[in-house]
């Protein structure tokens, strides 16, 4: 039989469930995590305690029903968002996350209101100009903590940084035994 497993990364925890392809729920796990508060108005978290967490309760999921890993057909992923992960050039976060519900970026965006209309980015973006949005949260980086930020070759969305984990790892043990090959032939 085949299955999928549908995979929430929340703020405070993931939870896992796992469906057989026609879709009614067979059983469900789940692993929850600390959010951290350095400083009135901020929220943040380890990224990497969302990979352990989605690890454990997938886990969890197979050890509790046995279905075998070449059965499950699909992953499905969903995370929280406005988050901003700052990762250098090989992948790794530089700090934790800076989650949804930090506030600390209110002067970034009295700068940016003090130059542009705000209804104006509503009216391109979608968006209002907010604190808990991506773009001021990466401006306040960029002028909190320059060193850091110069650092950064990406900032990820909590679930782009999920899915860029799990293909970079994929990819990398997938090829893993070419390499290896590779490594072993004789130089031309």
């Amino acid at each position: 039989m085949d299955y999928v497993i549908g995979c929430d990364v929340g703020s405070q925890g993931v939870k896992a469930v796992l469906l057989p392809a026609e879709g009614q729920l067979l059983r469900e796990a789940s692993a929850g995590y600390a959010i951290a508060y350095p400083h009135p108005t901020w929220a943040e978290q380890s990224a990497e305690v969302w990979l352990t967490a989605a690890s454990d309760a997938i886990g969890a999921l197979k050890a509790s029903t046995g279905v075998a890993p070449d059965h499950i057909r699909a992953i499905g992923l969903d995370a929280q968002v406005d988050g901003v992960v700052a990762m250098n050039a090989a992948g790794h976060p530089l700090r934790p996350a800076i989650i949804w519900m930090d506030r600390r970026a209110v002067p970034q965006c009295d700068a940016v209101a003090k130059t542009t209309d705000p209804a104006h980015l509503f009216q391109l973006s979608g968006l209002n100009l907010d604190p808990s949005h991506v773009a001021t949260k990466i401006r306040w980086l960029a002028e909190n903590e320059p060193d850091l930020y110069e650092q950064a070759a990406h900032f990820l969305l909590p679930g782009s940084y999920e899915d860029y984990d799990q293909l970079y790892r994929s990819a990398y043990f997938a090829l893993l035994p070419v390499f290896e090959q590779a490594a072993r032939l004789p130089a031309p």
